[in-house]
């Protein structure tokens, strides 16, 4: 398997994380399968498995951002993941993600956000509230933070901006 196929399948298993979430609260029947097109806010789609709902677009990206400069890692360490998160992050990532639609004109008004991220359930205790007011009128349908869980945390999703 190839890199551009092993990042498809790892985008395929955090959309499926999601679809699993809003399958669970609202009774919809979602398994995730590959964008049928070439857009850059278009990565994967939510198709319904008996067609009753409407195909749901998502689009993800990490919260992440690289290694502070006083911490020395190895090619190694950074070819194997390591990665630095902190509670700005999730915003920065949204407040780009707008920034390049805009900068390109693509219209993401029936695009779900999904942020991939790391930081657990006690970020949400401090950070969410600001995130939603912030990001109310936010261009995309909907913005969800995914956690996928830990040895010590179970996997999560928290609606930032709800759609559904």
């Amino acid at each position: 398997m190839d890199r551009q196929q092993q990042n498809k399948e790892c985008e395929n298993k955090w959309a499926q994380m999601f679809l699993d979430f809003i399958n669970f609260k609202h009774g919809f029947d979602y398994i995730s399968a590959p964008s049928p097109c070439n857009s850059s806010a278009d990565d994967i789609r939510g198709i319904s498995k008996t067609n009753k709902f409407e195909n749901v677009i998502l689009e993800l990206t990490e919260a992440k951002k690289f290694c502070p400069k006083e911490i020395n890692l190895t090619t190694t360490d950074i070819k194997n993941g390591i990665k630095f998160f902190n509670n700005n992050q999730v915003q920065n990532v949204i407040d780009n993600k707008i920034k390049k639609y805009y900068k390109n004109n693509t219209n993401v008004i029936n695009v779900i956000l999904l942020i991939q991220g790391y930081l657990g359930k006690d970020w949400m205790k401090d950070d969410l509230d600001k995130l939603r007011s912030k990001n109310i009128r936010a261009p995309f349908k909907g913005i969800y933070y995914i956690y996928p869980g830990d040895t010590t945390s179970k996997a999560f999703t928290v609606e930032i901006k709800k759609c559904f």
